[in-house]
């Protein structure tokens, strides 16, 4: 069986189109692959890029905030000096309850409490005024340029007069 020259033409076309047909899909396999590799790695990118703004934003914030509370904490700083100074407070102090009117009736410094950053000394004091200037006094002593924090605010009245008697303890604070 002697094959002509004619059907061995066609062996050999059929051979070379079944092959190139088979290396056609295994490029459009690899390209669909390589397609399918590339959608991914943008989509990881995006993902990343993403991720990457938001960080950037929460650092942004946080530097924001970081920056607030240093501010806040200088602030803090400037109200409690490093020596407590209490000859300046009471000249302070004097010149507060003169100025709205009121009488001191008793000053009395009280032991200094240490703490682990700063020391606080209660002060005791008792005045007489009228209440609206009463009222005043105590947020004049809130919004002082020293940190003062008061504790046991007792406010009566003994009904003689319209005058009303605070007796209050003040904390100062030094480092």
């Amino acid at each position: 069986m002697s094959l002509s020259l004619k059907s061995l033409d066609r062996i050999c076309l059929l051979t070379v189109i079944v092959v190139l047909g088979l290396v056609g899909l295994w490029v459009l396999k690899q390209g669909a692959g390589q397609k399918s590799r590339i959608s991914q790695e943008k989509a990881l990118y995006a993902r990343s890029v993403t991720s990457l703004n938001l960080a950037e934003s929460n650092l942004q914030q946080l530097k924001t905030v970081l920056a607030a509370t240093r501010n806040e904490l200088t602030a803090l700083k400037g109200r409690i000096p490093k020596a407590t100074d209490i000859g300046g407070f009471l000249k302070q102090l004097d010149g507060l309850i003169k100025r709205r009117n009121m009488a001191l009736i008793t000053l009395q410094p009280l032991p200094e409490v240490k703490e682990s950053y700063f020391a606080k000394i209660p002060i005791r004091l008792t005045v007489k005024g009228a209440f609206g200037d009463m009222c005043y006094l105590l947020y004049d002593l809130e919004t002082m340029d020293r940190m003062l924090v008061a504790e046991k605010i007792t406010i009566s009245n003994d009904g003689i007069d319209e005058q009303c008697r605070v007796d209050l303890t003040l904390n100062i604070f030094g480092r």
